[in-house]
């Protein structure tokens, strides 16, 4: 058996032109001009939303026996398309549109189209995900990221802030605590490298390619991650940790929250 190794995530150039993309379809990965340079040296490869949505469009039309069954057009839903770089695009307003054919209106409640958006509001046809993870496996690899053996250096970590409620902050500076006395060099009690005191700390950094791969990393190094609620319609970390094989540790009153 291979030993453990730690995770590194490859994170590509930025593309400033979506035409790049749009000229072809991959069939098992994004084509990208730098996708060339040290694939090998990474476990996962980060894109913008963008090429995100249009793979999995891509793959939602051609791969599945259920879109040919009950959909007979598919399409992007962004509010602007132009001039859209690397992860620019708002997230609330990525989503995709499914056509549903005649005849399969009774399978979706009436629909005639079905709406799928990131942290919209529920309606009776559409509903919400969390985001496109923008995360694939290079082709030298035939593992999802779950499967993969990494390298567990932490035994729980977070990533948030501290400003909603007293709770969060008086919570992670008691692990914090245990964890500067009680860690080893070995095994971390408790990590928590992205703890913003403010909204105005995550200027310049949230939302940044180098910042989402950190994260991942942060959660494929760890056994466990503390996933209290949002301000969100989710809480897209919990579907990061997941992903990524760390076991989300969820209170009950943040799961009564989604409830």
């Amino acid at each position: 058996m291979k030993p453990a190794r730690s995770v590194k995530i490859y994170v590509p150039l930025a593309i400033k032109n979506k035409t790049l993309f749009d000229k072809k379809y991959p069939g098992t990965r994004f084509e990208h001009p730098s996708a060339i340079l040290d694939p090998a040296a990474a476990w996962f490869w980060v894109h913008d939303e963008y090429y995100a949505s249009r793979y999995i469009l891509h793959r939602a039309i051609h791969d599945t026996q259920l879109f040919t069954e009950n959909f007979t057009e598919a399409n992007l839903c962004f509010p602007t398309c132009d001039n859209i770089t690397q992860f620019e695009l708002p997230r609330w307003g990525v989503g995709l549109k499914f056509k549903v054919n005649k005849g399969s209106e009774t399978k979706f409640s009436g629909c005639n189209q079905i709406s799928i958006k990131i942290e919209s509001p529920v309606s009776s046809c559409s509903f919400p995900v969390p985001y496109w993870h923008s995360v694939y496996t290079p082709d030298n690899s035939s593992k999802a990221p779950w499967n993969l053996k990494a390298a567990r250096s932490n035994m729980l970590c977070f990533i948030g802030g501290s400003w909603r409620g007293n709770d969060r902050k008086r919570i992670i500076a008691e692990m914090q605590a245990i964890s500067y006395s009680n860690g080893t060099h070995d095994q971390q009690l408790f990590s928590a490298p992205f703890f913003f005191q403010s909204r105005g700390d995550e200027s310049g950094m949230w939302g940044t390619a180098p910042f989402f791969a950190h994260v991942w990393e942060l959660y494929a190094s760890s056994d466990f991650s503390w996933q209290p609620s949002g301000d969100t319609g989710t809480r897209r970390g919990f579907y990061d940790s997941w992903m990524l094989g760390c076991i989300p540790v969820i209170s009950r009153s943040s799961a009564d929250t989604y409830r």
